[in-house]
């Protein structure tokens, strides 16, 4: 039943063949369509072509739409608000899994959003989760799931199926079948061959907090440039990241790679926190735009709605004390013309409601990620 936790087919010791359909999920085919070395270098990721939108409901009336564009993530100028599916489209297949990327190219989306986690041995995995979680993952190496990715070999996470488990939160999602974790060279390969004008906003996992904190961020940047290079993928891939000290890292490593900043107002965003840069928040009297300039970012990408305080989230930050408060949108007309003012693009997360898909149309975000990314751009095709 769509929504419940099933064990894959065969039990939880079957080996698992790749589909016919699915032949990126071999390793060895995946890792066979590498190039021996890096596709040139671009400043901006340009050359997107925009898929049409079929189907499209008929918009409500609204106010004129600020032009977007001119960002490194959208060059030219756009008339409808772009649209990037979250985890690949995880409303509608497995998150993390390859097959989610690709569905979301094929429902019209212009990008996808995806996380990389360090490994025990250095790698760059795409995955969303620190911790290895069982109502997501099944394996057959007893012991894996419940560790701590950073913990894990890239060999132990390759007995992990991520497309087994369909997640209760949403119903209609599909189940991939025998899926295993790839790493971001893998995942950026398969979409260059199969899917070359989707651009990849690669969220670099990073927690700021700890005494190792300053050599574990530069080990998982490092990785993730590696990753970068090794797929030829420069001129596709934005680096993106709560953790706002990954910017001027991957500034000064990759400077031609555009740079998001990630904000959850009042959680990550806020006096003293660990995930800024310090002295930015004070520095810049707690403006988001002028704190997302200040540390190089040509995006910012906040939550499009806030709480005024901490307030628990599936996001991957421990620790946040729970509080049921009247909610607040970040994301309004002002905060988008100061944005582009300032020469930021703004890309809210994650919208899937159709009037907040609406509202921020209409706001004139450049663009949105969102967990059903085939809805959004029907939707926002007319606006």
């Amino acid at each position: 039943m769509r929504g419940s936790t099933s064990a894959p087919a065969g039990g939880a010791g079957a080996a698992r063949t790749p589909s016919p359909d699915r032949p990126w999920e071999s390793g060895e085919a995946v890792r066979a369509a590498l190039p021996r070395a890096a596709s040139g270098v671009s400043g901006m990721i340009g050359g997107v072509s925009t898929r049409p939108a079929s189907s499209s409901p008929t918009a409500s009336p609204g106010p004129a739409v600020p032009a977007r564009g001119g960002h490194p993530l959208l060059p030219a100028p756009r008339e409808h608000v772009a649209v990037f599916g979250h985890r690949g489209a995880r409303g509608d297949v497995c998150e993390s899994t390859v097959e989610g990327f690709l569905h979301a190219a094929r429902v019209g989306a212009l990008g996808v959003e995806l996380d990389v986690l360090l490994t025990a041995d250095d790698a760059a995995i795409v995955w969303h989760d620190p911790v290895l979680a069982d109502d997501k993952c099944t394996t057959d190496l007893p012991g894996l799931v419940g560790r701590a990715v950073l913990d894990c070999t890239l060999g132990e996470l390759m007995h992990l199926d991520i497309g087994s488990r369909t997640q209760a939160a949403f119903p209609h999602q599909r189940a991939v079948p025998g899926a295993r974790p790839h790493t971001l060279a893998e995942v950026l390969a398969v979409l260059r061959d199969q899917a070359p004008d989707l651009v990849v906003i690669v969220e670099v996992k990073s927690d700021p907090r700890g005494a190792a904190a300053p050599d574990r961020r530069r080990r998982l940047v490092e990785a993730t440039l590696r990753d970068v290079d090794a797929a030829g993928a420069r001129d596709r891939v934005v680096m993106h990241s709560f953790d706002w000290s990954v910017l001027p890292l991957v500034a000064d490593l990759a400077p031609d790679l555009p740079r998001s900043a990630l904000a959850l107002p009042g959680e990550t965003f806020l006096a003293g926190s660990d995930w800024l840069v310090s002295g930015v928040y004070e520095d810049h009297d707690g403006d988001l735009v002028d704190a997302a300039r200040a540390v190089g970012a040509h995006y910012v990408c906040p939550r499009h709605r806030a709480r005024r305080r901490a307030q628990a989230l599936d996001e991957g930050i421990p620790g946040r004390a729970a509080a049921d408060l009247t909610a607040y949108d970040v994301v309004d007309a002002d905060f988008v013309r100061r944005a582009h003012a300032a020469g930021l693009g703004v890309v809210p997360w994650t919208v899937d409601d159709p009037a907040d898909l609406r509202h921020l149309a209409h706001c004139g975000v450049d663009a949105v990620v969102c967990d059903h990314p085939g809805d959004a751009v029907r939707l926002l095709a007319d606006i």
